[in-house]
């Protein structure tokens, strides 16, 4: 995955996912407007991406439009293993609401189809229909910070809390 995301021309100022590697993980914006999509899944035997911009299709929708399907390609990720998922599209854009479709390796749902509809865990904003949890594509470069004067307290200021669960 590092590889192929190496090769790609990430927009100046976006931070792409480096956690145990440059992972490529969420909606990720590229220098020349085509929009770079990621997902860990250590199981999943096809992962497609749907959304606002290609009507939400999918394979078993109906009626489906293949030709609007985004499938994402599995790379080596994370250990070493094949568990990152990758796409690079032109369709979607800033403001395009998006899931992943992922087919195999996951529980049966009410219908006995091995299918999950996924929201993006590195998703930057979230949808306005709470029901859906859609994530959206957003450039994070025109967020204006505001924590110009802050300062990581002194070890004696911090207060550290300790949680059983068990």
């Amino acid at each position: 995955a590092a590889e192929f995301l190496g090769q790609l021309p990430f927009k100046p100022g976006v931070y792409v996912p480096r956690s145990g590697g440059l992972s490529g993980l969420g909606a990720n914006l590229l220098a020349d407007g085509r929009v770079q999509f990621g997902l860990y899944h250590p199981s999943a035997a096809r992962v497609y991406l749907m959304g606002s911009f290609n009507d939400w299709q999918r394979p078993g929708h109906e009626p489906p439009e293949p030709e609007k399907f985004i499938e994402l390609k599995r790379y080596r990720g994370y250990f070493g293993a094949a568990n990152t998922w990758l796409a690079v599209t032109d369709r979607a854009s800033l403001g395009d609401e998006y899931k992943f479709v992922v087919l195999g390796g996951v529980p049966a749902d009410a219908k006995g189809r091995f299918q999950r509809y996924t929201t993006a865990p590195y998703a930057r904003r979230l949808g306005p229909h709470f029901g859906f949890n859609n994530a959206v594509v957003l450039d994070p470069t025109t967020y204006a910070w505001h924590d110009d004067a802050w300062v990581t307290p002194t070890p004696d200021q911090l207060i550290v809390y300790e949680l059983s669960v068990h």
